[in-house]
């Protein structure tokens, strides 16, 4: 017979993962490597699928690790994670990308052209839930090689501040998802 929703046993516990992210020392990490899970299962997605990928299933992956990636670094520069979960910053890559120009973090790849359209575009879906739910059935954003690349430079600007390593001096362990941080993915993306 079920307990009742007053015994011990149904008390709520804290959410260890969710709790250990009120010290941005320990968020920062966390938020990175979260962030690189997310891009390596978009390019396993986008290895194994290839022409027939999804764009709003890439879209979601390649965003929510690029959200993750921002969250890195601003950990890492000290604000705390409460803020970064706050209705004002939340899912919305455009205020985490205006946070992290106030902090005088570089995130934004300056090489790939039209980034700040493709970005605008991407956060209007993505904060929107539309690469979720897709109730509009239009999604506008960069090419998904592009959108790659800066996830990859928001990752390594992540890396260097969230690890405080060089990525040429600290390589990163088998299994930590090492290869979306190569340049390896840009062949999956061609």
């Amino acid at each position: 017979m079920p307990k009742s929703p007053d015994s011990p046993a149904h008390e709520r516990r804290p959410n260890k993962a969710f709790s250990q992210h009120f010290d941005s020392r320990v968020a920062a990490p966390t938020f990175f490597y979260r962030a690189l899970g997310f891009a390596s299962a978009a390019d396993a997605y986008v290895q194994t699928y290839g022409e027939e990928a999804d764009l709003y299933m890439t879209f979601f992956l390649l965003g929510r690790s690029f959200e993750l990636a921002l969250k890195s670094v601003l950990s890492a520069k000290g604000v705390a994670p409460q803020v970064l979960a706050s209705r004002k910053l939340g899912h919305n890559l455009e205020a985490l990308i205006h946070e992290c120009n106030i902090h005088s973090i570089e995130i934004v790849d300056p090489t790939v052209p039209d980034s700040k359209w493709g970005l605008s575009s991407l956060n209007e879906a993505y904060s929107e839930k539309e690469l979720e739910y897709q109730e509009r059935g239009r999604v506008g954003g960069p090419h998904p090689a592009l959108l790659r690349q800066l996830v990859h430079f928001a990752l390594h600007q992540a890396y260097v501040r969230a690890l405080g390593a060089d990525a040429r001096s600290r390589p990163l362990a088998r299994g930590t998802g090492a290869r979306a941080f190569t340049l390896e993915w840009r062949s999956l993306y061609a």
